[in-house]
């Protein structure tokens, strides 16, 4: 690879690294990840989702499998209603944001300059 686009790669990520919406984002991520009862919620969710599949493995078991849906909706409804999930997927979307400008940005000359288009606007 060309060793121009490689230094501007990293220099990009640099950028990023330090970018104000970026840092709120690792720390919030942080904070998920020492918070005992978002680790609680989130185990919940998983367990359920095992419940689930354990019931889908057999195509006789529709009441296990509806009681099982029921189950994971109400443990990711409660996982999200939490306060800082809440915080996390409000500056991911900000983060993601900055990413998808960051993305037409770059992609978008090339993705148009064929008359292909890379994603959906």
């Amino acid at each position: 690879m060309d060793e121009k686009i490689i230094k501007y790669a990293y220099r990009l990520k640099k950028v990023l690294d330090e970018h104000e919406e970026v840092i709120k984002l690792n720390e919030i991520e942080v904070l998920l990840n020492e918070n005992a009862e978002v680790k609680a919620l989130q185990s919940a969710v998983l367990d359920a989702l095992e419940k689930l599949s354990e019931a889908n493995e057999y195509s006789y078991l529709v009441a296990e499998q509806k009681a099982a849906r029921k189950v994971l909706h109400l443990a990711k409804l409660k996982r999200d209603e939490n306060p800082l999930i809440q915080k996390y997927l409000k500056q991911y979307q900000k983060v993601k944001k900055l990413y998808d400008q960051i993305n037409q940005e770059i992609f978008d000359p090339f993705c148009e300059s064929d008359g292909v288009t890379c994603r959906v606007k």
